[in-house]
């Protein structure tokens, strides 16, 4: 591969990485007038929408899924079950293992903020050029394949930075 070409994909990566962190910032500030009493975190959010995905998962395989460290599993755990989001029960086999599931309160939040981010890309669409929106549709297949690749990468796959 030239050089030119790995300079070009570096800085597209880079591009897309600051493209997707300054969108979910976006994002996650229009959440502060849905939930004055309190909004979900990005990672509060993806473990929310796991748990809903995965009814009476246990936090292993949710932190495992996510590709987050069982004591950051725990932290999310502990704040969603405060925020009553959600409810650990024990397995029918161990009542010390527990299983979690959405609580009534946690799935109508879940829903009304999937509706709200929808809705506000829906909004900002409409401001949008026709060219711009179609741009963003075209590329959503591409993008689904780039997610794919790398959720396949293998740890000899990616170049070590640490020296």
């Amino acid at each position: 591969m030239s050089e030119v070409a790995n300079s070009n994909r570096q800085i597209t990566a880079h591009e897309l990485t600051q493209v997707i962190a300054n969108l979910r910032r976006a994002m996650r500030r229009t959440q502060h007038d849905l939930f004055a009493d309190r909004y979900f975190t990005a990672s509060e959010y993806e473990f929310l929408r796991y748990v809903a995905d995965h009814e009476r998962v246990r936090v292993g395989i949710a932190a495992e899924a996510l590709s987050i460290a069982p004591n950051t599993a725990s932290t999310i755990v502990k704040r969603l079950l405060k925020m009553g989001v959600i409810e650990r029960n024990g397995t029918t086999e161990d009542r010390r293992v527990g299983e979690l599931s959405l609580t009534d309160f946690g799935r109508s939040k879940l829903l009304t903020l999937i509706d709200h981010r929808v809705s506000v890309l829906v909004a900002a669409f409409e401001k949008l050029d026709h060219e711009a929106e179609e741009a963003i549709n075209l590329a959503l297949p591409a993008l689904y394949k780039l997610i794919d690749t790398v959720s396949s990468l293998e740890a000899n796959d990616v170049p070590s930075i640490v020296k």
